[in-house]
Formats: C-alpha cells, structure tokens, sequence
C-alpha cells in the first residue's frame, strides 16, 4: 500500500497534516522514529482487532488518520486522539499480532 492521510487532497496537503501530527506527538513526548503503518492487528480487551489507516478505529470509531512505531509501541492516531489533540491509542508491541508497514516505493 502507497502511503496517504485519509482526506488530503493532495500531497502537499497530506505532507501538512502529517507534520501536524508529527508535532502533535512530539509535543507529548513520542521520538517517532520507527515508520509509518497502514495497518495494526493487535489484542485489545481479551479479542484480536485491527486498525486500519482511512477505517474507523476499533477503539472510538473514528477514521484512522496514521499509524505510527515506536520501540515499545504503535500510534494509532485519529481526529481526537493524536492528530488535533490529546494522546494517541497505543497498541503494545508485545500485543501487536500483525502490522502491515507503508511501501517505501
């Protein structure tokens, strides 16, 4: 899968939602080293779900807007949860069942 942001309408523009995401992040403390993903399986409360960048997240129901790696974890960030404000969900690495990286391409 080619990178996107969900509802850029180019790619300038999803250059800056991704920076202000980046920011956003980083203003919380997370290095964002590790890449971007498309997709996450993982455990969340006893069952396997996925989170998908453009789907509705299995935690709040809103669209995924990036997926982001850390060491330890992932970011899944949505409107309210990492991208306008607020921390993002995390999904522990150690709970992390598949994750589906962006192509470099």
């Amino acid at each position: 899968m080619q990178f996107f942001i969900p509802f850029a309408a180019s790619e300038a523009q999803a250059q800056r939602i991704l920076k202000r995401i980046s920011d956003n992040l980083r203003a919380y403390g997370y290095p964002l080293n590790q890449g971007f993903f498309y997709q996450v399986s993982y455990l969340f409360e006893g069952a396997v779900v996925s989170d998908t960048v453009g789907e509705a997240s299995c935690q709040n129901n809103e669209i995924v807007l990036a997926i982001f790696r850390q060491s330890e974890e992932y970011l899944i960030c949505t409107y309210s949860r990492g991208v306008t404000w607020g921390t993002p969900m995390v999904a522990q690495c150690k709970d992390v069942q598949l994750a589906t990286a962006f192509n470099s391409e």
